[in-house]
């Protein structure tokens, strides 16, 4: 029975269809058999899969009306992957699924004809909260978040981690965060730094280690209707997604291992993934995700100068040796050491042993000129 993964984000332009293209494609590359459901009305999926909007006869939206059999609807793309296309008219099917019965279940359903065909089916889903993305979550057994590591994100992620205990809880119990992908990554940014560091912390064991970097050759691939690992597979993009995939696999053995141990072996977790291991599936609440966003949007506000308030007025800055930023006050004592040396004390032009007054008369006596006796 093929795994069913939902790679959905409410916020949009994050990556979700590049890296639904690019992630089924590396594990095609490694002997899997993948399906992609389009889900998204754009249908850019579909023509990222190299599949034009208005050359197949039945797709997404036949499927979920009950109007096509799913197993007739899948195209066989150049790439490898099994694909089932959306083209404007799943824009309709929106309105039309909500007089159905059972209208949030119906892709569960029509998938049950052939999920034994495949490794994994992924599904992407549209940059909002509507019927077709409940029906994804429904159908699925488990949630990829592509995130961009900017503050904007972090509302996002809180918003979806909200949606998904709301699915948990009515319509689907199983329901889990496979995990976060950071994309678009620039490790020269010090705000993707941050935010990358934060997620890390408070989605412990959930944020995969591969990150998607910003690549030209990612972005250029969906014009050719190509994923990037057959556009140019020795790209730093087609190397990431690689990666991803490898890692990606990783983690379902682990998985797997984790449902076959027995439930009295204490030890096990600790032993196979580390001390915090026990953490590693908590999920956040949205409130703790707001504070993080706080707390990140407030970050620089602690390494202000404090304002003395007899000077507050005059505008003065009071910044003791304890509160100036090391480079100055490592700068004010270099200083001082120079006028010391420049302009030294008496004491210390002053040998020991030696009388002041005696040591006028010497530099007199060494100023007078010398006679030489005839």
């Amino acid at each position: 029975m093929a795994k069913i993964i939902a790679v959905t984000n409410q916020k949009g332009g994050v990556g979700k269809t590049t890296t639904c293209i690019n992630l089924c494609a590396a594990l095609v590359n490694i002997s899997r058999s993948v399906m992609l459901i389009d889900l998204d009305p754009q249908g850019n999926a579909t023509v990222g899969c190299g599949v034009m909007k208005s050359e197949f006869s039945a797709g997404t939206y036949d499927v979920l009306l009950g109007d096509a059999d799913i197993n007739d609807a899948i195209i066989k793309t150049q790439t490898g992957i099994d694909l089932l296309a959306a083209n404007d008219d799943l824009a309709g099917a929106q309105i039309e699924l909500l007089e159905l019965p059972d209208r949030e279940v119906r892709l569960k359903r029509a998938l049950l004809a052939c999920d034994d065909d495949y490794d994994y089916i992924f599904i992407d889903c549209p940059p909002s909260l509507n019927i077709l993305t409940i029906n994804a979550m429904t159908a699925a057994k488990s949630i990829l978040i592509p995130i961009q590591c900017e503050y904007y994100a972090l509302e996002g992620v809180s918003a979806l981690i909200s949606t998904i205990d709301k699915i948990k809880y009515s319509l689907n119990p199983g329901l889990k965060i496979e995990g976060l992908l950071r994309t678009m990554y620039d490790g020269r940014n010090s705000l993707t730094l941050e935010v990358s560091e934060q997620l890390v912390t408070h989605f412990l064991g959930k944020v995969y280690n591969t990150v998607i970097p910003r690549n030209v050759r990612v972005a250029e691939a969906p014009g050719y209707g190509v994923s990037v690992i057959d556009y140019d597979k020795t790209s730093k993009g087609a190397t990431a997604y690689l990666n991803l995939a490898g890692e990606f696999l990783m983690k379902q053995h682990l998985v797997d291992d984790d449902d076959n141990m027995d439930d009295d072996d204490e030890n096990y977790t600790t032993h196979r993934l580390g001390p915090d291991a026990t953490q590693a599936n908590e999920i956040r609440q949205p409130e703790e995700i707001q504070t993080l966003e706080t707390q990140l949007m407030n970050r620089h506000a602690d390494d202000k100068p404090v304002v003395s308030s007899e000077n507050a007025q005059a505008g003065s800055v009071n910044q003791t040796p304890s509160n100036r930023p090391p480079d100055a006050q490592t700068e004010s004592n270099a200083n001082h050491s120079r006028r010391e040396l420049a302009n030294p004390s008496k004491e210390e032009k002053q040998q020991p042993g030696v009388d002041s007054n005696q040591e006028e008369s010497q530099q007199q006596d060494d100023n007078q000129p010398t006679t030489s006796s005839s």
